[in-house]
């Protein structure tokens, strides 16, 4: 609940801290798959599921819907930072002490909105990215099943649920858990079993959704291409360091390899932390760059920097060890008033005037079109992708209107078509907008969409825009 809390406080303020400047299509687009078809899958795809729209679904509103989305993969984020600082405690730094478990958590969440950047901000937190959500739900699992005490039936099934939902989030996760199943195996004795029970059930839960995705059609995301791996390599470093604020990781290099220096000149300094793991932390983030720089798909957006975020978990880790070796052997007074301080100390770094939704740039962009549309009552958007869904998501807010672009569109074609019929019930002819794109594009798309011949409507558009219409009459 207290790390519930934390992100009822802090995930608006990463929203006003990062969102504005670089909130697209990609956010509003949930909101309006969550009102108006929910999929299994994101239109047009065959993997993350579509959970957290479909926990948003009750929520009618377009701005609360969103609102609820943006909380609940922000706040799986920061629970899985608290995960990940509670295992950091008992695994590393060798401390069942509650407190310590909390000082890690908070250190870890500390390290990262200091050495992030903006966009990695927005980007891990309130984006819509299913990565934090998903690592809770499988690390939760995970840390269910991997413990000494005699399982019952009821937390595997809880575990294998989590597990379930966490792989249909993200499949690639089963590379780490099988990762964390081996380690398991080799250096606990104790939890051999469930280490070999926590594998089968990560791969189950990450296979079944491989297996479901395959149903489904989309892109295909397991191919790797070694053709060209040095030049691979060296775009994925490039687009990691976007997701970096550098001085502040500089600073904590610096900061973090002094704390390690002082340690090693101590070694009876009273915390024995155990070093390999982390030194294995940081090698399977390095082996996980390696590999994915060279998957096709990743390679063909541009190596963006979310798809190596355990390079991201492993830099916290490493850059925070040190430290929290030396706060850990100090008395408990300093170690609460540290956690104070570092806790203290998040939202001052997010520190950004409170915007409203419609002044965020990406929204205020398509506001011309919104006005267009509701001047020439107009339901239907076409034209690119990154203004469609935005129009679309604020034209919701009075009723339902439909973006017929060709990326995501095919998957609602039936509804785009129920309104069509809507229309043309009345003797009217169906209207589309063409927003920042050639009419060329536009009159394409919608003739893909709806299997009709389109053509430039007599009425102009006001904003920058073109109104396009159906070229037969009413049916």
């Amino acid at each position: 609940m207290l790390v519930a809390l934390i992100a009822v406080v802090l995930v608006p303020m990463c929203l006003m801290y990062a969102g504005p400047a670089y909130m697209n299509a990609d956010t509003p687009l949930l909101t309006v798959m969550s009102l108006q078809r929910l999929t299994l899958f994101i239109w047009g795809q065959n993997r993350l599921i579509n959970l957290v729209p479909l926990l948003a679904r009750p929520v009618p509103w377009p701005d609360t819907n969103l609102a609820v989305q943006i909380f609940l993969f922000g706040a799986g984020f920061i629970g899985l930072v608290a995960l990940f600082g509670c295992i950091m405690a008992r695994l590393v730094m060798r401390s069942e002490r509650r407190l310590d478990a909390w000082l890690c958590f908070v250190a870890l969440l500390f390290t990262f909105f200091a050495i992030a950047s903006r966009y990695a901000v927005h980007v891990f937190v309130t984006e819509g990215q299913p990565y934090g959500l998903s690592g809770l739900l499988m690390g939760g699992g995970l840390v269910a099943v991997l413990r000494p005490a005699r399982l019952s039936a009821l937390t595997i099934t809880a575990a294998a649920v989590a597990m379930w939902l966490g792989g249909g989030l993200n499949p690639s996760l089963v590379l780490l858990t099988s990762v964390v199943c081996v380690i398991a195996f080799i250096f606990w004795r104790e939890v051999r079993r469930q280490a070999i029970l926590a594998f089968v059930l990560s791969v189950l839960a990450c296979g079944s959704w491989l297996l479901i995705g395959m149903r489904f059609p989309g892109p295909s995301y397991g191919e790797f291409a070694l053709t060209d791996v040095w030049a691979n390599l060296n775009g994925a470093w490039r687009s990691l360091g976007l997701g970096f604020a550098r001085g502040p990781l500089l600073a904590g290099a610096t900061l973090s390899t002094a704390a390690a220096l002082f340690i090693a000149t101590r070694p009876l300094f009273g915390v024995r932390p155990r070093w390999l793991l982390i030194v294995l932390c940081a090698g399977v983030a390095l082996v996980w760059f390696g590999l994915f720089a060279e998957n096709a798909w990743v390679a063909a957006n541009g190596w963006h920097f979310r798809y190596f975020y355990p390079v991201t978990f492993a830099a916290m880790l490493v850059l925070t060890a040190p430290i929290m070796v030396l706060l850990i052997g100090c008395r408990t007074s300093v170690r609460a008033a540290a956690l104070v301080v570092l806790l203290a100390a998040c939202p001052v770094l997010l520190v950004a005037p409170w915007r409203s939704l419609d002044s965020f740039p990406m929204f205020d962009h398509v506001a011309r079109f919104v006005a267009e549309a509701q001047r020439l009552d107009v339901s239907l958007v076409a034209g690119s992708y990154w203004s469609v869904y935005p129009t679309v998501f604020i034209l919701d807010r009075h009723g339902f209107a439909f973006g017929i672009e060709e990326d995501r569109a095919p998957s609602n074609r039936a509804n785009i078509l129920r309104e069509i019929g809507r229309i043309e019930s009345h003797g009217e002819r169906a209207r589309s907008l063409c927003v920042d794109a050639a009419v060329g594009r536009c009159l394409e798309q919608a003739k893909s969409i709806t299997g009709r011949a389109w053509r430039v409507a007599a009425q102009s558009c006001d904003a920058d825009c073109t109104l396009i219409e159906i070229a037969d009459a009413p049916r």
